[in-house]
């Protein structure tokens, strides 16, 4: 298949596009690269290109893999979502594969997302003005890979953070550590 597929890589990180180019050109494939927007309309107008991710990735969820894959990735949502709030905590929308802790209060979710990664958990926090004030939440990034192991200790870092970051507050420090009546 590489013989027949010619990738146009496009990016505008000049050391990030030779390293692209160089893998795929290593695995058989012709390549044509581009760095502006430009290049790319100009590259695009030289001839077909295609795309073997994009090919492989339609290929995938056409499939039945491609339906396990989604089975065991809403399994894993409807898991954690259901472990968050067992564990007392709530989560915004419909079940989907970012799952959306509520933590509401702003300076509740600032010293949780400070604790996060010594507990080893990595989440997006949204806040104001991305959302209304005290709407404050995580984001959780959930895959069909996920085990149920890696799901229990996400929810169990994200209670202890929190926990953590609620002792604090009620200590009457901030997220820097100051004294509440200090830092203002």
């Amino acid at each position: 298949m590489p013989d027949s597929v010619h990738l146009l890589v496009v990016d505008d990180d000049p050391d990030l596009l030779a390293l692209l180019a160089q893998s795929a050109q290593a695995h058989g494939y012709s390549v044509a690269t581009a760095s502006s927007l430009a290049e790319t309309a100009a590259a695009l107008d030289r001839g077909p290109l295609q795309v073997a991710v994009v090919a492989k990735a339609f290929e995938i969820v056409a499939s039945s893999e491609g339906d396990a894959l989604r089975a065991q990735l809403m399994g894993n949502v409807l898991s954690l979502r259901s472990q968050i709030e067992a564990r007392g905590m709530g989560v915004y929308g419909d079940p989907s594969a970012i799952v959306a802790v509520k933590t509401g209060d702003e300076a509740l979710a600032r010293m949780t997302a400070r604790e996060l990664p010594d507990l080893g958990l990595i989440s997006n926090l949204v806040e104001f003005p991305a959302v209304a004030k005290g709407q404050a939440r995580f984001r959780l990034q959930v895959m069909a890979r996920h085990t149920p192991e890696q799901l229990t200790a996400a929810a169990d870092r994200m209670q202890k953070a929190m926990a953590i970051a609620l002792r604090r507050l009620d200590a009457g420090f901030d997220r820097n550590e100051m004294p509440l009546a200090l830092a203002g």
